[in-house]
């Protein structure tokens, strides 16, 4: 960390990681939509969303090519998600994902602060806490295993029985849009709020943030202890 007025958060090799998974992810969901259109039980009913994605099946775009943009999109996930453990296990070893007590009571504070019943946020460790559960955990580990899991079963659908099958599309779409929820709440978070902007604008430029938001928002960044809160101080003032 820079003892400058700027404080480096992200390198660049995690901001082009950042790059690779939104391109990952739009692969996916792109890729996904229209076998939406397919009837998700063997009851021969036209699947509610056949009106809205059934379109984007039209030659030379077949649901053979989309199921290989899924493929590729799944095997290039499985890569960077290997990439990114070996990354901070082995070169940068500047994180904390493990969720803890105090990320979940920091988590609940920041809900509140937003809902309008909290003064203020709380000053952060070394990742912001809603984020690291809703995000890391939520989206990126729990619901791609279950996307992974559900979508092996759908792929080789012949080994499995009907009630199978339909059960695993069926967590497959629900899966897909809890994950696509809390994208959009992730780049609504960032983008719109003017207080969160700073590190929207590190991960797309040079990777820093100022000295004094990192000591205000995440005291970890710069050695600091986010219990020891100057605010509190200034309030007894």
């Amino acid at each position: 960390m820079s003892e400058g007025s700027e404080v480096l958060r992200w390198s660049a090799f995690e901001r082009c990681e950042h790059v690779v998974l939104i391109v990952i992810l739009f692969m996916f969901i792109i890729s996904g939509l229209p076998f939406l259109s397919l009837s998700p039980h063997p009851v021969g009913a036209a699947s509610p969303w056949s009106w809205v994605f059934g379109w984007m099946v039209s030659p030379p775009m077949t649901l053979q090519v989309y199921m290989g943009i899924h493929l590729a999109a799944a095997a290039l996930y499985l890569a960077l998600g290997i990439v990114h453990l070996l990354y901070h296990s082995l070169v940068n070893r500047r994180t904390d994902i493990w969720i803890r007590g105090r990320d979940i009571s920091d988590a609940w504070q920041t809900i509140k602060y937003y809902l309008g019943s909290a003064d203020r946020m709380p000053r952060f460790r070394f990742h912001e806490p809603t984020e690291k559960i809703l995000v890391y955990w939520g989206v990126a580990v729990i619901l791609m295993i279950g996307q992974g899991i559900t979508g092996i079963i759908l792929y080789y659908s012949s080994l499995f029985s009907v009630l199978v099958r339909s059960v695993a599309l069926d967590l497959h779409v629900i899966f897909f849009f809890l994950i696509l929820y809390v994208i959009i709440m992730h780049i609504y978070m960032t983008a719109v709020y003017r207080e969160n902007r700073p590190m929207l604008e590190a991960m797309f430029g040079n990777g820093k943030v100022s000295r004094s938001f990192a000591e205000e928002r995440f005291p970890e960044w710069v050695g600091g202890d986010p219990a020891e809160d100057p605010r509190e101080r200034e309030g007894e003032d």
